[in-house]
């Protein structure tokens, strides 16, 4: 894809976002779900961490460009739209992208098929089918039609079992929560062997949440734009992910001076 291959989407360090807002992605998301195609639209979300990882590494800014919608999934995207001069509607969360998705599915009746999290340990059951019994609480006309773990390998018997299972299940909306950057390139190499999948969403960890392994920050933090910290708090181990932060406010600042002394120039 190029850049004109969007029309309204920006890019934030040689990563594109889109220009929607929260109802503008749904409305997307929902429209693709809603008609036969014959290759499934990637839904991709790119936050801070991620953007800065891609603009250190062409492969996987590439890799995100490749998404047809790519939404605002933190504030920290949204913070650096705003100061390189190409301001976003606002915080398009994943999480909150990917039920807006399953409740138009439960509506609908079309099939979903959950991909991703830890297996089944013992008596306890993977994260992927306790989402799954969580989520069809929530949405009691839910058609999950299939769910699998996400600790296989590339190029496995195990993964061409999975994909025949796709393709045998048949599902509209596919989840996928492998983590970046494996989930979106999981997407990419695959969609042409996901039978009627119209959509395939790279949600992250998202279904960690849905299955109660994982508690999401409180309404409140997250009106205060503190999910980030509320994460580290619950999990030190994101404290070496979160190092990426202030890098890549540091590249905004930079690039934003930078492009400021360059339009002063042009102006002379």
């Amino acid at each position: 894809m190029n850049e004109m291959s969007h029309v309204g989407r920006i890019y934030i360090h040689g990563v594109g976002v889109d220009r929607l807002s929260f109802d503008g992605a749904r409305e997307r998301v929902c429209s693709l779900l809603s008609e036969p195609c014959d290759c499934p639209a990637a839904v991709f979300t790119p936050n801070a961490e991620m953007i800065y990882r891609a603009a250190r590494d062409g492969r996987l800014a590439a890799l995100l460009n490749s998404g047809d919608i790519n939404t605002a999934d933190g504030i920290g995207t949204v913070w650096a739209a705003r100061r390189l001069g190409t301001p976003l509607s606002g915080r398009v969360a994943g999480i909150e992208l990917g039920e807006a998705a399953l409740r138009f599915a439960a509506e609908r009746g079309l099939r979903v098929f959950l991909l991703g999290g830890k297996p089944a340990q013992g008596d306890l059951p993977g994260v992927a089918d306790r989402a799954a019994a969580r989520l069809r609480d929530r949405f009691p006309t839910l058609n999950i039609c299939g769910t699998h773990h996400g600790y296989f390998e590339s190029n496995s018997a195990e993964e061409q079992a999975l994909l025949e299972r796709i393709r045998a299940t048949s599902p509209h909306l596919l989840v996928v929560c492998l983590g970046f950057p494996r989930q979106e390139r999981w997407i990419m190499e695959n969609r042409d062997e996901l039978g009627c999948v119209r959509v395939a969403m790279a949600l992250g960890g998202s279904l960690d949440v849905w299955s109660g392994s994982v508690r999401r920050a409180p309404a409140m933090i997250r009106a205060a734009h503190l999910e980030w910290a509320w994460r580290i708090l619950r999990d030190p181990r994101r404290l070496k992910r979160a190092a990426a932060l202030p890098a890549f406010v540091g590249l905004t600042i930079k690039t934003a001076r930078s492009d400021r002394r360059r339009l002063a120039d042009a102006r002379k």
